[in-house]
């Protein structure tokens, strides 16, 4: 059995009905966000009439205990060009609620696919209360501070982040890697649903799945560059170390008193490699910039 969270104290009251892990549900919208497309189960979840889905509003849907920075970052992530995976509540015609997992990519037309299952994992329960204090600070500004729903989803948004920072999240895009490789497996595992057979149904169940394992070979890659760029910092880090011990070797240099044919002998490697720290320190501090941007 699913259990619902609380995002809100100025929520409306309303049910939150289940959504099964059977239940992958999906819609197009225009760039506009003009519903195009959906399947049955959309239909038989948001309780909405087929002909009134059709030429909607998608925000028809949008449940009251969804934070606006939560939208703003929806958003900001779809005009990147990247997919967005998100926690998100839907609102029914009857305004019961439905929380899903929603996978929103970018379409080549400049309209948008999503789809949505079931959470399944205890990540929910930790985007319900990111969602609480989002609505607490974004609903405090507006009755105290008189801003309106836009600027005040500008505040929820930069909530968002400080409390990612407070769990060890960086942000939100790796808040994404993290959740959706865990939300698929488990619902393949807790599922009946044949993934390959699903792609065969139809065209637009083939491009579902198709978004799905392109997904899953996305934050696949994300892992192996993430690994890659950790490794790379522990080499930086470590020339950096043998970079200050030649620069100390090489000041100790002059203080010896060796000459002839045994100080060329002895000081000629290290007068090589003292020469050539100043070029290598140049690749570091290049290396480490580069590094920085990646982690970004």
């Amino acid at each position: 059995m699913t259990i619902h969270h609380q995002m809100s104290r100025f929520a409306a009251e309303h049910h939150v009905q289940e959504v099964g892990v059977d239940d992958l549900f999906f819609s197009t919208t225009d760039h506009r966000g003009v519903v195009t497309d959906f399947n049955d189960v959309f239909v038989r979840l948001s309780r909405f009439p087929a002909e009134e889905l059709n030429g909607a509003a998608h925000n028809v849907i949008r449940h009251p205990d969804m934070p606006g920075g939560v939208f703003r970052v929806i958003w900001d992530t779809l005009h990147a060009g990247e997919p967005f995976v998100g926690y998100v509540r839907n609102r029914a015609k009857d305004g019961a609620g439905y929380d899903v997992l929603a996978t929103v990519t970018p379409l080549p037309d400049g309209g948008f696919l999503s789809v949505r299952t079931a959470p399944t994992t205890d990540t929910f329960a930790l985007a319900s209360r990111l969602y609480f204090e989002m609505n607490d600070v974004e609903q405090w500004v507006i009755n105290n501070d008189g801003v309106n729903r836009r600027d005040a989803a500008d505040v929820g948004s930069r909530r968002l982040q400080e409390e990612l920072e407070k769990e060890g999240i960086a942000g939100y895009r790796d808040l994404m890697y993290d959740l959706l490789p865990g939300e698929v497996a488990e619902l393949e595992r807790r599922s009946g649903i044949d993934i390959d057979e699903l792609g065969r149904r139809n065209a637009m169940s083939a491009a579902v799945v198709a978004v799905y394992r392109a997904l899953d070979d996305f934050m696949a890659e994300q892992e192996a560059m993430t690994a890659t760029v950790t490794a790379l910092q522990a080499v930086s880090a470590r020339l950096d170390e043998e970079t200050e011990t030649t620069s100390r070797v090489a000041g100790e240099m002059d203080n010896l008193r060796i000459e002839g044919p045994a100080a060329t002998l002895l000081f000629a490697p290290l007068q090589v490699w003292a020469n050539m720290r100043d070029i290598v320190a140049e690749y570091i501090a290049a290396l480490q910039e580069l590094l920085a941007c990646c982690r970004r």
